[in-house]
C-alpha cells in the first residue's frame, strides 16, 4: 500500500514512551503500529467505515488516470442543489 496522506497526532509523554518501547520490541515504526491499531479498531469490523473506505477504494480504481483539471465544482454543487 502506498501511503500518501500524513497527519500529526499528540501523545502524552507516558503514552509516547510506551508506544516507543513497542515499536522497538517488534521491530516496526511507530506509524506502523498505530495504522495496524486504526484498522483493527475502525476499519475491520465490517459496519460503516469499512464500506465508506471500500468505496473510496472503488472510486479510486475508477477514476484511475482520468484528468479532473479544469473542472468546474462550484457549478456542479450548484447544479446539484437543484435536486
Amino acid at each position: 500500500m502506498k501511503l500518501t496522506r500524513r497527519t500529526n497526532v499528540l501523545f502524552s509523554e507516558a503514552d509516547y514512551l510506551a508506544l516507543k518501547a513497542l515499536s522497538k520490541a517488534e521491530g516496526k515504526t511507530m506509524g506502523e503500529i498505530i495504522r495496524k491499531a486504526v484498522k483493527e479498531k475502525h476499519f475491520k469490523k465490517g459496519g460503516y467505515n469499512k464500506k465508506r473506505v471500500d468505496l473510496f477504494k472503488e472510486i479510486e480504481e475508477l477514476t484511475k488516470g482520468v484528468d479532473f483539471s479544469g473542472v468546474n465544482y462550484k457549478k456542479l454543487v450548484e447544479h446539484g442543489r437543484k435536486y
